[in-house]
């Protein structure tokens, strides 16, 4: 499913006008699918985690029924959308972003703003087999990230995903700028259809129930073992279908549970450099995504990073000092939401390990590098 924008240059960077938190959102078009009743979009930017530590959440929205939006639907608000909460949302019960930025009603597009440098943002589009999200979701309640993979989860038909980058914002006599962009906003590399290819994995040790997977323990941390100093983490065992031109895999994970608790989303696994093996598969065996090589490059996540993640939460982990950090906590607003894996196949080895200090970093060194991916959607058991 090709994804394209009026709103954004020959670069893929965003026309100024949909930036610097305007509520002015781009235009999108996609390949119209056969069977799908409605679309939704999901807008996401990873390389926030380089300011506050974790990801933040720009845009989601339901209910599209033609095979593009217009510029400014978001702001329009066709009685017929429905959006989700971003995260400059007031919403979340402990929301960790500076208070004079959140709004009570952010259930819209909230365009880009990077303070340290370019961004890259990555843009999801999803065909689906209803045609209002209100049969699935109490539409007078706002909705969060987590909410929005819970619906999409059992209805997806096709997707597809475009990036686009944003310069460098700043503030001058409080008025917004941004600077001359500095690079291109492709993180793909588009096969001859123009869609990005989809990887064959398989999770020995994930579960599936009514079509949701999980894990289970010793693969995540709980209330309890995070106590703990015996208790020890493992990783299941992934099975990926090499792709053509591959040479290595980059794998991240995410909890939408976060959003419920802070309007942020965090990084609780990042690892590069994990090398494509010379045979039709790659295996990666019980633990091997914990074990130190020569090619991987573990990036500190979340809890570990200069993230704004309340510190005695960060000091359990730091502890552990352990880069799989997949948690579940009762003591947090939501626990029962989707985690989420992207994995992504890469075309080129990683240059200049020593320049990646945190997860934006990371997504900058596989940018326009990524020729397969595969988003697996998991809940922890």
């Amino acid at each position: 499913m090709k994804v394209y924008s009026k709103s954004i240059n020959i670069y893929n960077v965003l026309n100024p006008n949909h930036s610097l938190i305007s509520t002015f959102s781009p235009h999108l078009g996609w390949d119209e699918v056969k069977n799908a009743k409605s679309y939704a979009i999901l807008m996401i930017d990873h390389e926030a985690a380089g300011v506050v530590g974790l990801s933040f959440v720009h845009w989601g929205i339901f209910n599209i029924k033609d095979n593009f939006i217009a510029e400014n639907s978001s702001i329009l608000k066709d009685k017929n959308y429905f959006q989700i909460e971003n995260s400059l949302s007031i919403k979340p019960q402990n929301p960790i972003l500076d208070h004079n930025y959140l709004k009570i009603n952010a259930n819209m597009y909230t365009g880009p703003f990077p303070p340290d440098q370019d961004h890259v943002y990555i843009c999801r589009v999803f065909a689906l087999d209803f045609e209002d999200v209100s049969d699935y979701w109490d539409t007078t309640k706002p909705m969060y990230i987590g909410d929005f993979w819970e619906i999409i989860n059992d209805h997806t038909i096709d997707q597809g995903v475009l990036t686009f980058s944003s310069p460098q914002a700043y503030i001058e006599d409080n008025i917004n700028y941004q600077k001359e962009a500095s690079t291109h906003g492709l993180f793909y590399v588009y096969n001859e259809h123009d869609e990005i290819s989809t990887l064959k994995v398989n999770i020995k040790d994930m579960l599936v129930d009514e079509n949701i997977y999980y894990l289970s323990k010793p693969y995540y941390f709980d209330d309890e073992t995070i106590q703990k100093t015996n208790f020890k983490i493992s990783t299941p065992q992934i099975k990926i279908k090499n792709p053509k031109n591959i040479k290595e895999y980059a794998i991240f994970i995410y909890d939408s549970n976060s959003f419920d608790e802070w309007g942020l989303v965090t990084n609780e696994y990042c690892c590069l450099g994990i090398k494509a093996q010379n045979s039709d598969w790659t295996l990666l065996n019980k633990d091997d995504l914990i074990k130190a090589d020569k090619n991987k490059i573990f990036i500190k996540n979340s809890y570990y990073n200069h993230s704004q993640i309340p510190e005695k939460i960060k000091k359990l982990f730091q502890l552990k000092n352990h880069s799989w950090s997949l948690f579940k906590s009762k003591k947090m607003a939501s626990s029962e939401k989707f985690h989420w894996m992207e994995i992504y196949a890469l075309d080129q080895k990683i240059i200049d390990k020593d320049k990646i200090n945190d997860i934006a970093d990371a997504y900058r060194h596989i940018k326009n590098k990524v020729i397969a991916e595969k988003i697996i959607r998991f809940k922890l058991k």
